[in-house]
């Protein structure tokens, strides 16, 4: 009967921290990497290349060595790839969104560069509506969201550094400095089914925990 009870404690004790280490993990990791110029290829200048907010990379070896690219076990070679400016101090750059259709999840990473940022989180489904789905100036789907609510989380980035990023749950950038833009180069392994815990478990070598 003892046996059976602690047995039965146990199992119950496993189980919540199970689900707290599910319900708290956080939707930004920082990550041991050298800077983004150790990956791309002679030349390439994200602010020279970025001719809009948005700026599409289909193909990640016409920028990176993709050689390079030994993270986990996931396909970067084919995956894709996203810059981002956001201007000074312009709130009006902050679109909050979930990027893609809504179907496989996105995760990836990000090196950042310039400005005074980071990014902000919305995770409480009370607090937000979905709206229809759009196709940003990259001509890439995502979902915007509506909501009056601040944000649940906020992760500051500092610069020159790479982190491994959530896309899939309502987030924007941020950039807080006066006079300098920010900017953000992200890639994505193509898409397969797989968890954010699955995601950030097999980047765990790489995390820095501050």
């Amino acid at each position: 009967m003892d046996w059976w009870y602690y047995a039965g404690h146990l199992f119950v004790l496993f189980g919540l921290r199970l689900y707290l280490s599910y319900d708290y993990m956080e939707y930004v990791y920082k990550l041991n990497l050298p800077k983004v110029e150790h990956y791309l290829r002679p030349g390439y200048d994200i602010k020279f290349h970025m001719n809009s907010l948005v700026t599409d990379i289909r193909n990640l070896n016409t920028v990176f060595d993709v050689n390079k690219f030994n993270f986990n076990e996931y396909n970067w070679k084919d995956g894709f790839g996203l810059a981002f400016k956001k201007r000074p101090n312009r709130s009006r750059d902050e679109v909050i969104h979930i990027d893609g259709r809504g179907g496989p999840k996105i995760y990836g990473i990000n090196w950042v560069h310039g400005g005074n940022g980071g990014m902000k989180y919305w995770d409480n489904p009370k607090n937000y509506t979905l709206k229809p789905l759009v196709y940003d100036v990259a001509g890439r789907p995502r979902i915007d969201i509506e909501t009056k609510s601040l944000p649940d989380k906020i992760y500051p980035m500092e610069n020159n550094c790479a982190y491994l990023v959530n896309a899939s749950v309502p987030h924007t950038g941020y950039n807080n400095h006066t006079t300098e833009s920010r900017y953000a180069i992200s890639i994505r392994p193509k898409y397969e089914e797989r968890t954010w815990e699955e995601f950030v478990q097999s980047m765990k070598h790489l995390i820095i925990n501050d």
